[in-house]
């Protein structure tokens, strides 16, 4: 599954079949699709805001989202851009905790809101879905941790290099 998540497979295939494909699970995630919410933002439009409680799971299947830092001088710092087909806002959902950035529409984006509640619902119905979905979602934290590694790598050689 990482290994098609590399390879940019993703992107020919529909947002159900790449859902399944993440989930390892066709039937589980028509179950998901199917509770939760679609939402449709138009370019520079918040999806969520660094600091507010995390109760939804983003599930992008359309457009490009930023994540956008603001630090408490009132700084704006871009973290990254993700493309459809990935995953966004795990780190507080799993943890209980508030947003570390602001998600914002780069481009129309449409996206699927898997909320704290319905997640607690499906995972009864479906005793797999908590580890499925864990599996899953760490195997993009880790894809960008390594990406962010190999950036930090890049820049050391870079800024400290001797001269």
């Amino acid at each position: 599954m990482l290994s098609d998540y590399r390879r940019g497979s993703r992107l020919t295939e529909s947002f159900q079949d790449w859902l399944g494909t993440f989930l390892c699970s066709h039937d589980i995630a028509s179950d998901v699709l199917r509770v939760m919410e679609r939402r449709e933002l138009v370019t520079g439009e918040i999806l969520c805001e660094q600091g507010e409680q995390a109760d939804e799971l983003f599930f992008v299947a359309r457009g490009r989202v930023r994540a956008i830092y603001r630090s408490k001088s009132g700084e704006s710092v871009r973290l990254r851009v993700t493309e459809q087909r990935t995953v966004l806002g795990e780190i507080g959902f799993f943890s209980a905790s508030r947003r570390t950035a602001s998600l914002e529409a780069e481009t129309p984006v449409v996206v699927y809101v898997l909320s704290t509640s319905t997640y607690e619902s499906l995972c009864s119905q479906h005793p797999r879905l908590s580890n499925l979905l864990l599996e899953a979602v760490l195997g993009v934290v880790i894809q960008r941790f390594t990406v962010s590694s190999e950036l930090v790598s890049a820049y050391e050689e870079r800024v400290f290099k001797p001269h």
